[in-house]
């Protein structure tokens, strides 16, 4: 109740701020136009040149009405203007690199990008990694490069696309199925993200396993399967022999087993 209240005073602050500022502008340009014609024009050419003065006060005064209206509102001038695409904004940010962006050559795009992700700059790495793909159309890692750069940028549907693409390159290859999983993941289309990690689980490694059941896990959470959230958490648990990873998955069990222990006294009651 106070935050909305706080919010109401705050736009009639914002009102009477902006009503001022407009009183005050336009007096200064009426008065000062008025005085600027007794001065200096002729009795005849008087008329006519104050009426165009008048006018442009009024058309002043009415912009400065609408600016401030959008004020109130909480809406800035510059929310009415065509946003700048990323890649204006990655130009703008460093046109010599992104120049590089038009090469040719696949070595030096799979160089640039495999370097932005290093350095955690997201927006880059998609830049390298979608001119990878039109460079190299038929190559996997470029895919796998772009739909990670997708993600993080938030660009979940493309991310989809990316990891489609990949899978239909290597069938067996488990990152096209987990990137696709994530990005419903994003999404909170649990169900299909279900479906996309539980087939990245039929063919990830033994090595890379353990975070594929570390993101099923978070999905089955999500959808409220405590028994398979424990047979998960059986299967993950010895993988890993770090202590805070081991306390940490210790306790999630204890979560799922008291929530499956209190189902059981519900249907029993």
């Amino acid at each position: 109740m106070s935050t909305s209240r706080n919010s109401i005073l705050s736009g009639i602050r914002k009102w009477f701020v902006s009503i001022t500022i407009i009183v005050v502008v336009a007096a200064l340009f009426l008065g000062g136009s008025y005085l600027i014609i007794v001065q200096l024009l002729p009795d005849i050419e008087r008329q006519n040149f104050a009426q165009i003065t008048l006018s442009v006060s009024l058309a002043v005064l009415l912009a400065n009405g609408v600016v401030a209206i959008m004020q109130w509102l909480g809406v800035s001038p510059l929310d009415l203007l065509p946003e700048r695409s990323l890649k204006e904004s990655l130009k703008k940010q460093n046109r010599n690199l992104f120049i590089l962006s038009f090469s040719k050559n696949p070595s030096l795009l799979s160089a640039q990008t495999k370097a932005a992700k290093e350095e955690k700059k997201y927006d880059w790495m998609y830049l390298f990694s979608d001119a990878w793909v039109r460079c190299q159309p038929l190559e996997p890692n470029a895919y796998e490069m772009l739909g990670e750069a997708l993600l993080e940028i938030g660009f979940t549907d493309d991310a989809i696309n990316a990891g489609h693409k990949l899978i239909e390159l290597e069938p067996l290859n488990y990152e096209g199925f987990s990137i696709v999983g994530e990005a419903y993941s994003k999404q909170s289309n649990w169900q299909q993200a279900r479906q996309y990690y539980e087939k990245a689980l039929e063919v990830v490694s033994p090595s890379r396993k353990q975070f594929i059941l570390s993101d099923i896990l978070k999905i089955y959470d999500k959808l409220g399967l405590v028994e398979e959230c424990l047979i998960v958490l059986d299967e993950l648990m010895p993988l890993h022999d770090h202590v805070f990873q081991t306390n940490y998955y210790g306790e999630k069990r204890e979560h799922f087993m008291a929530i499956k222990m209190r189902r059981s006294q519900s249907k029993i009651g």
